[in-house]
């Protein structure tokens, strides 16, 4: 048996090569599988009595395989040189070829097999730590884009596997690959266009993009802004390819909702779909009617404009909602191309006059409190309301339709927004999500909390549209006043956290604010008499614990300061909506509103030790609503002034309350200052007042640069 092995061994060596490898327990089929079978790769050493053949053709894979995960950085840049050599010098081989451009057959290139194995490598290494190896090729690639692009054959084996490298690397998962990748896609597209002969067919350029869209709905699309300027100077690319890579760019978008919004994903995809929407708005003129060689996408009718903007329409009642919106406006923007928005909705709607219901309402008011716990079929259908609030908003507020035309025609909408409120409003059981994972929880919260706000968001518009006044209104609304919705609104003013609201969020709060302060205004205009009592008794019941005492209690712990700022916050809420005297009415203080105000003033004015931060933002929040009120500002004004005459210690507390609240009494100052300097003037002996008008001006200065007109509005006032 030993002698069988040993002679095995024999002819194996005999053999050479790589047949060694045989011996191995496990083999590596790159090493094995030779690239190509006929060694083209040689270079001839001319010495002075021979020439000396080199062939390069097995030695290719290692210098390869070392250019890129050697250790050792003298041989890896070594080996990295090598292979640019070998490059140049395949590149140089290649040019010897003479095609006649004439003829139809496209002879192979000696090395393309090589390429595709050698330029995926190159690209790699373009982006290596190594500064030396980067710097070489990176320059050694957009080189070779620029001279392969010089191919006037249609099609060239040479050219097509340098484009198949670069969107291969476009859609790689390694970041550096993915946007250098897409930055050599950009330059092959650009230099694929600068190459063309004039009068040329641009086969060329076609099948390149033809290679390109595919790959718009993958992570490519992060990139493709970069073709955007090279693309729009074509005529021929934009005819043919400006719908069909609008229309991967809205699926990447639509594909792109569940991703996390750290990764800028829809961001990206967004500003993608405004350059190539920018397109179609300048050379509109160019859409109008279909060409034969513009190119259709699935659901396109025909490949015109009027196609298009049918077609965004349609896509507007899907249930992601940033890929919804995106339709919308792109609907818009192009329909004025046409004809008027409204003019164009009145017209489908004629042809189809359930068309909205089949786009924004393919849910059915089935939802039961069993289905509230439920991920998936809860989550489904709060985003199809969500999307259907959306669009008839979006409709409203472009003034394209009535309120009467959307709660017409057997609309469920209102009967799912009372389903909504029964389930997810106020009520809403801890049983809904004791099952729940944690993560599930928190998307429930938010998607609540979204739905809560689009559906003020549609009331409000619904309202303000109606004409204003309770005869106006339409009745079909009017059924979604009872106990339920008003305690929803008094929640959303004053304890916005147990909807679901974010309490970390500054943003979340002054959107839910302004939103808030435009749905108030609006019941409070359209109200009944009757039915603006309830709302107001709803949210004096959740403001006040009783009859005599407000919320605000100091004695009170830290930890439910938060509350207590949310109230104030709440209180404010109301005063600028004009609703505070009527919430106050409703739950019968002694005295009246203004007793109830002045409680306020001398509970501020007399204390004298600030010295918790939350205590601080507590009594900073009750000021501003005092100085906001009309009814009470100038006695809490007055009354501050008055401090230092009663005493030594009253002083240098006043200096000590303008110190402290110096961001909420100084733009009060500035703010009315008419008003403001004849009561200084009363009050021209308090030391106080030089404090505040040294303060006033300080403050002026130090944000000259933010509040550039509020200064000169100033000045002009005192000027005067």
């Amino acid at each position: 048996m030993l002698e069988v092995r040993t002679r095995i061994l024999h002819v194996l060596a005999n053999v050479g090569g790589d047949c060694a490898l045989m011996l191995q327990h496990e083999v590596n089929r790159d090493k094995v599988i030779a690239w190509d079978r006929n060694k083209f790769l040689q270079f001839i050493i001319p010495f002075k009595e021979a020439n000396a053949e080199i062939v390069i053709d097995e030695l290719l894979p290692r210098i390869l395989e070392l250019a890129e995960t050697s250790p050792d950085r003298k041989i890896k840049v070594a080996a990295g040189e090598l292979l640019h050599a070998i490059t140049l010098l395949m590149i140089g081989k290649s040019a010897e070829f003479v095609r006649d451009p004439t003829k139809e057959d496209i002879p192979k290139s000696p090395f393309h097999k090589i390429y595709t194995k050698v330029f995926p490598v190159i690209l790699r290494l373009a982006v290596d730590v190594d500064k030396v190896t980067r710097n070489l090729f990176r320059t050694l690639t957009f080189q070779l884009v620029h001279w392969l692009t010089k191919n006037q054959k249609y099609e060239n084996p040479e050219t097509m596997a340098m484009l198949s490298t670069c969107l291969d690397a476009a859609t790689s998962s390694d970041g550096p690959i993915r946007d250098f990748g897409a930055e050599c896609s950009a330059e092959f597209l650009k230099y694929s266009i600068k190459h063309s002969a004039v009068g040329q067919l641009p086969k060329k350029r076609k099948i390149t993009f033809q290679k390109i869209v595919p790959l718009l709905p993958t992570q490519w699309v992060l990139k493709a802004i970069r073709l955007y300027k090279t693309f729009r100077e074509d005529s021929d690319l934009v005819n043919n390819f400006t719908f069909e890579i609008l229309y991967n760019l809205l699926c990447s978008l639509r594909s792109s909702a569940d991703d996390n919004p750290a990764l800028g994903t829809s961001r990206t995809c967004q500003e993608a779909i405004g350059n190539f929407a920018k397109i179609i708005d300048v050379k509109h003129v160019l859409f109008l009617k279909s060409t034969k060689e513009r190119r259709y996408f699935p659901g396109l009718e025909s490949a015109d404009l009027s196609s298009l903007v049918e077609w965004l329409f349609m896509e507007s009642g899907k249930n992601e909602s940033e890929y919804a919106h995106q339709c919308m406006e792109l609907f818009f923007r192009f329909t004025i191309k046409i004809t008027r928005p409204k003019q164009w909705l009145e017209e489908k709607l004629n042809e189809t006059p359930k068309l909205l219901i089949k786009i924004y309402e393919p849910f059915k008011n089935s939802f039961k409190d069993t289905d509230a716990v439920h991920p998936i079929r809860s989550k489904l259908w709060l985003n199809q309301l969500c999307t259907a609030l959306d669009g008839y908003t979006f409709l409203l507020e472009g003034d394209m339709i009535s309120p009467a035309s959307i709660l017409s025609n057997g609309s469920m909408l209102l009967q799912s927004i009372g389903t909504f409120i029964h389930i997810y409003g106020t009520s809403f059981k801890e049983d809904y999500i004791k099952d729940m994972a944690p993560q599930e929880n928190r998307q429930l919260d938010q998607q609540r909390a979204i739905t809560i706000v689009k559906i003020f968001l549609f009331l409000e518009d619904i309202l303000l549209r109606s004409g204003g006044g309770e005869i106006n209104v339409p009745q079909r609304i009017v059924t979604l006043w009872n106990s339920e919705f008003f305690q929803l609104v008094a929640y959303a003013v004053f304890k916005p956290i147990l909807l679901g609201f974010r309490a970390d969020s500054q943003i979340v709060q002054d959107n839910l604010r302004m939103r808030m302060k435009g749905l108030l205004v609006a019941l409070k205009n359209c109200l009944s008499q009757g039915d603006c009592k309830v709302l107001a008794r709803n949210i004096a019941n959740l403001c006040f614990e009783d009859s005599e005492s407000p919320v605000l209690d100091w004695t009170q712990e830290i930890n439910e300061m938060v509350v207590l700022i949310d109230s104030f916050r709440g209180l404010l809420l109301l005063l600028e909506a004009g609703m505070l005297e009527i919430v106050v009415s409703a739950k019968g203080f002694v005295g009246g509103y203004d007793e109830y105000i002045s409680r306020y003033t001398n509970m501020v004015l007399q204390l004298k030790d600030l010295k918790e931060p939350m205590l601080v933002m507590a009594v900073g929040s009750v000021l501003e609503l005092l100085l906001r009120d009309p009814k009470a500002r100038w006695h809490t004004f007055a009354t501050f002034l008055d401090l230092p005459t009663k005493g030594p210690d009253s002083y240098f507390g006043a200096e000590k309350l303008l110190k402290t609240f110096e961001s909420n009494i100084i733009p009060f100052v500035y703010q009315y200052w008419d008003e403001v300097s004849e009561i200084l003037t009363l009050h021209i002996s308090s030391p106080i007042v030089g404090n505040i008008l040294v303060q006033l001006f300080d403050h002026l200065l130090v944000n000259k640069v933010n509040y550039k007109d509020t200064l000169l509005d100033f000045m002009g006032k005192v000027g005067k």
